[in-house]
């Protein structure tokens, strides 16, 4: 019989202790998938990426994500991905790790679709908040990825690509932007 606390998750403080000893050995050894991969399902639930944030995860993840190692960084891209999904001030902590630049850096220096696709997903999640678009928008990111765009034969690298350059227009309100507008619009019902 299951007990009630794996039934509802780890608890905070297990959280934070195996992502301590996880980022340790990403640090230690580079160019192993196991930590990351670790991570990546420690990360899964967002009750644990809250514990995760208080300990520095997002250091240790942006840092992993310039490894040598094609296989840790795709598993590292797509952990990304999901603090990336968690909200504006998750959005504003990665931008201020210097994410915007490192990913697209990693992504016109990168040809190996596995890393690609994860990549370009982080790209489109950190799009969706105002100040990442902004700097997005100011290294001119729209060109460097209608440019990959254009030489995509892969299907979910197109989609995320195009998705990501969407929404890079300057005319297209970011998710954070819209949700707020419609808040802040009252509703006319006739």
């Amino acid at each position: 019989k299951m007990s009630s606390i794996s039934r509802l998750g780890k608890a905070p403080s297990v959280v934070k202790s195996e992502g301590r000893a996880l980022l340790k050995q990403l640090d230690a050894v580079s160019n192993e998938t196991e930590p990351a991969e670790e991570l990546y399902s420690l990360s899964l639930f967002k009750k644990n990426r809250e514990a995760l944030v208080e300990i520095g995860v997002l250091a240790g993840l942006v840092l992993a994500l310039k490894t040598k190692d094609d296989s840790v960084k795709h598993v590292i891209a797509r952990t990304l991905q999901l603090y990336a999904q968690d909200g504006s001030d998750i959005a504003v902590a990665l931008k201020r790790l210097n994410i915007c630049n490192a990913s697209l850096e990693l992504l016109t220096k990168t040809d190996t679709i596995e890393v690609l696709v994860p990549l370009s997903g982080l790209i489109y999640w950190l799009v969706q908040n105002p100040e990442c678009k902004n700097e997005y928008m100011d290294m001119d990111a729209i060109s460097y990825l209608k440019e990959l765009n254009e030489k995509s034969r892969h299907a979910m690298l197109t989609k995320y690509l195009n998705y990501a350059i969407n929404g890079l227009q300057p005319d297209v309100r970011s998710r954070e932007e819209l949700l707020q507008h419609i808040q802040q619009t009252p509703l006319n019902v006739s």
